[in-house]
């Protein structure tokens, strides 16, 4: 029993680290995936030349942004794409 215990608790602390290492990957993909869209505007709306690389950089930080999912799920958190359901009428929504 005590070799299990210690496993999990070796096991615990590497999930912590990961989690830990998934934070901060998702905040770093965050801050640059808003000074991207920020410069997009930026070029769009100001200098009205839009640059074609912004809008696909961002697509694809907010896709590393799933690096986060499992720190709201340890925390109690649900990690849901609930659009459709709340567009829908509330019976219909519910038995959605």
């Amino acid at each position: 029993m005590p070799l299990l215990l210690n496993l999990l608790r070796y096991l615990g602390a590497a999930n912590a680290g990961v989690l830990a290492v998934g934070r901060w990957v998702g905040v770093v993909c965050m801050a640059i995936m808003v000074i991207f869209i920020l410069i997009q505007v930026f070029w769009r709306y100001v200098l009205s030349n839009p640059l074609p690389w912004p809008e696909e950089a961002a697509r694809f930080l907010m896709l590393w942004l799933m690096v986060v999912a499992p720190t709201a799920l340890r925390r109690g958190g649900f990690v849901a794409i609930d659009m459709v359901q709340l567009l829908l009428p509330k019976a219909v929504g519910g038995a959605l």
